[in-house]
């Protein structure tokens, strides 16, 4: 604790968390988008023509709330490592999807966004946009990785002091 009763935060930390928080609450937004309206996501994701018909339904029901969990998990700070590796995991996911489809023609809408984004967004435009999130994700989920545990997962007690050092 700095003099005063002040806490320095590191602004690393602050952008990090500021990460964590922004990339979660997306991530818990468009999943309630995409529970909204489960007809129209079930539409999006029999788009793409990857997964058998009796796995579409299931799908569209099990990925929103995945998203859901996750952001949520890395908004509020809990499983630092585990959120973000799901949040990387499904990023992954889509931009094989949005992939698979660009290369096999198929005009998609991705549903990633419910109808928030014109239905015509180019393929190249999903991908970009996929990129930039993963790119986010990773970085979180490369930091928390490195920082240290105790074996039950949490920081250790001293991680969160910005100078311990300090009187």
């Amino acid at each position: 604790m700095a003099k005063g009763g002040v806490v320095r935060i590191p602004a690393a930390k602050c952008v990090l968390r500021s990460a964590e928080v922004l990339l979660g609450a997306l991530f818990v937004f468009t999943g309630a988008l995409k529970l909204r309206d489960p007809q129209a996501f079930l539409a999006a994701i029999q788009s793409f023509q990857i997964l058998p018909e009796i796995l579409a339904f299931p799908a569209a029901f099990f990925f929103p709330w995945l998203e859901i969990w996750a952001g949520a998990a890395l908004a509020s700070g809990k499983f630092r490592v585990g959120a973000p590796a799901v949040i990387v995991i499904l990023l992954v996911v889509f931009l094989v999807a949005i992939g698979s489809a660009w290369g096999r023609g198929l005009d998609i809408n991705c549903g990633c966004f419910g109808d928030l984004f014109p239905k015509n967004t180019t393929h190249a435009k999903m991908i970009l946009r996929n990129l930039v999130l993963l790119s986010a994700a990773v970085s979180i989920l490369a930091v928390q990785m490195r920082r240290p545990r105790l074996p039950g997962g949490s920081p250790p007690a001293n991680e969160d002091s910005s100078n311990e050092n300090s009187p």
